[in-house]
């Protein structure tokens, strides 16, 4: 978990120092989630609002939390860093409370002496929530997908529609794109992208 941590500190560290020697003023950022996935372990990191989330046994388990800014402890902390929450945006504009980037919301070079985004000082910070999961014989697939499937679907429905597809005549590389497709259809506005993991049986 420390490493992963570690990881999107030091992504940030040198995008920020890369548009300061290029000269390069950019207010964007992304959100971040990723697996490592063990023979004994889940490892989940993630900061924004992509999310993963696992099928274990037919029930939904949630391998990451939304960081939004309208969540009480994110709005605690931005309202600490100066900031203000506006109709569930930062300062009325930015719709997450965690990223990689953004730096027009972070303590600017002060994260790299250790403070600044890392810890508190920014409105928005880099670091990752991380959860671990233990491996059983009960889990059968999981789903990594940033907002613009979230935005349309609940964890539990997107589960449902893998399900399906999954005991279809569909192949499971073709799956992600059948369930882009479906966010697309059901009225996504933002960017869809999906990866989904199917679980071979543990001897």
């Amino acid at each position: 978990g420390e490493a992963i941590k570690d990881t999107y500190k030091e992504l940030d560290r040198q995008l920020e120092e890369k548009l300061e020697l290029e000269g390069i003023e950019d207010s964007s950022g992304t959100t971040g989630c990723i697996l490592i996935i063990t023979p004994n372990y889940i490892l989940c990191g993630n900061a924004g609002d992509s999310r993963c989330v696992l099928s274990v046994d037919g029930f939904t388990k949630a391998l990451s939390r939304d960081h939004k800014p309208d969540d009480a402890k994110e709005k605690e902390r931005i309202e600490s860093a100066g900031g203000k929450v506006v109709r569930g945006r930062i300062d009325g504009e930015l719709a997450v409370s965690r990223a990689i980037g953004d730096f027009k919301f972070k303590a600017s070079n002060q994260q790299h002496e250790g403070g600044g985004s890392n810890t508190g000082g920014g409105k928005v910070v880099s670091t990752p929530d991380i959860s671990t999961h233990i491996r059983g014989s009960r889990d059968q697939f999981l789903v990594l997908a940033c907002d613009g499937l979230w935005d349309v679907y609940s964890s539990t429905e997107v589960l449902l529609q893998v399900s399906s597809l999954l005991n279809s005549d569909v192949k499971t590389n073709d799956i992600p794109g059948a369930i882009i497709d479906l966010a697309i259809a059901n009225g996504s506005q933002d960017n869809v992208s999906v990866a989904v993991c199917n679980f071979l049986p543990l001897p």
